[in-house]
């Protein structure tokens, strides 16, 4: 294991690679804690055991990678764990098994490829300035940022939005697809939908006494389906 103290910091230059374990049943881990890590790129592969995994936690630090994180998409043998608030800035791709989010924030300038994401009240921010992909999974805050000029923000499949759901991402001749696409506003508290062109919309989930606002300026486009199917106990 290597921690990395409360107000200690690391800046290295090149890569750091996780070597898998070979043996036994011990872990590479990098434990960030609460200070700062930053580094070109972050990689990793897996191990041929569900007891030797690629590791890295972060309570209240920051990782910064200037271009990919690469772990092993293994969910078992590879993860990154919030502890608090902590951030990971990302200027490429993001790629792991397991990412659990807690109230962490996770910039990322490329794509964001976990292959189990457990959101908690974590915010992720597709901030690049490139074509980007928004991941179909479950968010908590999702926020789409930058000024993006001609290129484009895809959005795929069903996207969950448990809470915050803010596309505020520019462009001078791109924009964003969303061909075949659903937003799930599906959070158990109060939320605001916001002025956006959706090609599908649907708001969800149990509220009891929470309440869901429309947007009070700017226009909801919904170019397909609107589906509002929250309940409500006053």
């Amino acid at each position: 294991m290597f921690t990395n103290g409360l107000s200690c910091c690391i800046f290295c230059f090149a890569t750091i690679t996780f070597n898998a374990p070979t043996s036994g049943t011990t872990n590479n881990t990098l434990d960030i804690n609460g200070g700062i890590v930053s580094c070109a790129n972050l990689t990793g592969n897996n191990s041929g055991n569900n007891s030797r995994d690629n590791v890295i936690l972060i309570s209240t630090g920051t990782l910064n990678v200037s271009g990919d994180i690469t772990l092993g998409t293994n969910s078992n043998r590879n993860s990154i764990t919030f502890s608090g608030a902590g951030t990971i800035n990302v200027g490429g791709s993001l790629t792991t098994g397991t990412l659990t989010g807690d109230a962490g924030t996770i910039n990322v300038g490329v794509n964001f490829k976990p292959t189990t994401f457990n959101a908690n009240t974590s915010t992720v921010n597709y901030n690049g300035s490139g074509n980007q992909t928004v991941t179909a999974t479950s968010y908590y805050n999702l926020l789409i940022t930058n000024f993006k000029d001609g290129n484009t923000v895809t959005l795929n499949g069903t996207i969950n939005v448990a809470n915050t759901f803010s596309p505020t991402a520019t462009f001078s001749t791109g924009g964003y697809i969303n061909t075949g696409n659903i937003i799930n506003f599906n959070g158990t508290g109060d939320q605001t939908i916001p002025a956006f062109n959706y090609n599908s919309l649907t708001i969800s989930g149990v509220r009891t006494t929470s309440t869901v606002t429309l947007a009070n300026s700017g226009i909801i486009g919904v170019a397909a389906t609107f589906t509002p199917s929250a309940t409500f106990t006053s």
